[in-house]
């Protein structure tokens, strides 16, 4: 099992975040009291009625059902008992919040592609000397590409190894020797994202507020 869910914060209307609010535990909703701004607050609602509305479909609960604790800097943990191992990986940018969920270890990470005044500063963080002389080599179209592609790679690839590898930096652009993820990159309308998983995705899901629909993911995921 390896499931892909997006969802749009432009598709969340007040109407539709009304039905959503209800959905959220105790602790939850006073996450969500804590929360003042308008668009952080509609990420939180968004992301954990993804979790619930994958979680239900898989293994046939009410969305009330799922529970989770949170911690700073690290995915959501299911606190219900399921009848298969399950692993979750979340991430947003820009308007984009994306969901994977898989029986095995998996990462994703999804960025909005855009002109970044402090790209190469960002560079000096993540990348490490060669992949930076790499970056500066290239055509400024295939520099954003290659940019994009290697930062959500490493991204996802810490969060699918749960920070069981060296330096965040030090994560080789294409491979990695000490792992077996399947890498998939893709672009997904104004976004890159990665996904690392012991199994290429089968499943993609876009939740278009309620109901969501399925899509192909050989649309906008490759090898």
């Amino acid at each position: 099992m390896n499931q892909l869910w997006h969802g749009d914060l432009t598709q969340l209307g007040s109407d539709i975040e009304a039905r959503l609010v209800p959905m959220l535990s105790p602790l939850e909703s006073e996450k969500l009291r804590r929360l003042k701004r308008s668009g952080r607050r509609k990420e939180y609602i968004l992301s954990r009625a993804l979790m619930r509305m994958a979680l239900s479909r898989q293994y046939k609960k009410p969305l009330r059902h799922w529970q989770f604790s949170e911690s700073p800097n690290a995915a959501p943990i299911l606190l219900n008992p399921t009848d298969t191992p399950l692993f979750i990986s979340l991430s947003h940018s820009g308007d984009c919040v994306m969901l994977a969920l898989s029986d095995q270890a998996v990462g994703l990470d999804v960025e909005r592609i855009e002109a970044r005044k402090q790209t190469d500063s960002i560079a000096r963080k993540v990348f490490t000397a060669e992949q930076q002389a790499y970056l500066k080599r290239l055509p400024e179209y295939q520099n954003k590409h290659y940019f994009y592609q290697l930062w959500t790679h490493k991204e996802a690839l810490v969060k699918a190894m749960a920070g069981s590898i060296p330096s965040f930096q030090m994560i080789s652009s294409m491979a990695w020797p000490n792992h077996d993820f399947q890498i998939q990159h893709g672009v997904f309308g104004q976004y890159a994202l990665t996904l690392a998983s012991k199994q290429a995705t089968q499943i993609f899901c876009q939740f278009d507020a309620i109901p969501f629909q399925q899509a192909n993911p050989a649309d906008f995921l490759s090898n």
